[in-house]
């Protein structure tokens, strides 16, 4: 469908002509309103960019913490991307607008760790001398998570970093039930990634008030940070690293001083 639509709307692009041209100021009356008239069903959204381009109300919107590309005239609506000389203008778009989203998130993310460290589940401290701090967030049955888990331990020690880790469970009801049994158990961090306590977890029984409240909150967090998935680690500057890129990971923290 996507695909379909890229295609129509790379033949507007270079049959510019045929179509009437726009006034000035295209987006100037474009707004969710007009998205809705043409797509009922759309989902609830904001718009983070709205520029013209190719006759058209290029706007990029943001729902449940996703981007979408939608090109608008006065009588449609297109969802695609739209390519330009060779080039994939909308991803282009796209990278500036979340560029510039994730320095918002950034600048936002130091008022938000006192809440964080108020919901850290468990802390591994290499040495005395370690300032700096990494904070996971993971997920007790994510296959990546896991896999994140068996090198991490060493990562921080090498880098001589601080990791404090946080529940946010994506995989549910199992990852907030095991994760409410592992916070309940007051585990560490050795005892979590050997997971030998998930094989006599009974979450029936051993789930309690206190990690409801934590998880909740945790997920409150997520939500403020744009955390969609897990793994994610935060450096205590902002900088994040999203998903089992251990590589990645390895390149941020080698900047620590």
């Amino acid at each position: 469908m996507v695909k379909k639509l890229a295609t129509i709307l790379i033949l507007m692009v270079f049959l510019a002509p045929v179509f009437p041209k726009a006034g000035k100021g295209v987006c100037s009356e474009v707004t969710l309103s007009t998205v809705k008239k043409h797509i009922p069903n759309f989902p609830a959204a904001e718009i983070v960019s709205k520029v013209e381009v190719g006759g058209l109300c290029q706007l990029i919107v943001k729902a449940g913490g996703k981007y979408y590309p939608l090109y608008v005239g006065k009588d449609f609506v297109i969802i695609g991307e739209m390519f330009r000389l060779g080039k994939d203008f909308t991803r282009d778009t796209f990278s500036a607008v979340r560029a510039k989203e994730m320095q918002k998130i950034k600048a936002n993310f130091k008022s938000t760790v006192p809440e964080i460290e108020k919901n850290v589940v468990m802390v591994y401290k290499p040495s005395s001398t370690a300032k700096r701090v990494l904070y996971m967030f993971t997920d007790p049955v994510c296959p990546y998570c896991n896999k994140a888990e068996k090198q991490i331990k060493q990562i921080v020690k090498d880098n001589n970093v601080i990791l404090k880790v946080l529940f946010f469970p994506v995989h549910r009801p199992n990852g907030w039930n095991l994760a409410n049994v592992a916070i309940c158990k007051g585990l560490n961090l050795n005892t979590y990634i050997a997971k030998e306590w998930e094989k006599k977890a009974k979450p029936s029984k051993e789930k309690c008030d206190k990690g409801e409240n934590i998880l909740k909150a945790t997920d409150n967090i997520a939500k403020k940070l744009e955390i969609s998935g897990v793994p994610t680690f935060i450096l205590d500057n902002g900088e994040r690293v999203s998903g089992a890129d251990m590589e990645a990971l390895k390149k941020l923290l080698s900047t620590v001083k």
